[in-house]
């Protein structure tokens, strides 16, 4: 059986809430989507956030707070390796 990897992009750059009406826009909706995709068998996501008017943006603020939200979740599974795994 051939391994495989399943990447989720929960969050398009350009993609607004009007287009898709379930698209996550805040940090708590991106992280509990990213969350729903690990779960699901993800095993890579794939972010862009918002600012708080839905706009894509690269505030680094917003990025830690969607990754410091979803790394407990990825942390505690034996999918994800860690530092003494790896050599």
């Amino acid at each position: 059986m051939q391994s495989v990897m399943i990447t989720a992009a929960m969050v398009g750059a350009e993609v607004t809430r009007a287009e898709q009406p379930n698209l996550p826009v805040t940090p708590q909706e991106i992280i509990a989507a990213a969350v729903e995709c690990y779960e699901a068998g993800a095993s890579i996501i794939h972010i862009h956030v918002r600012d708080a008017q839905g706009n894509a943006t690269q505030d680094g603020r917003l990025f830690r707070e969607v990754v410091e939200g979803f790394a407990p979740v990825a942390m505690s599974s034996p999918r994800f390796p860690r530092a003494e795994q790896c050599g």
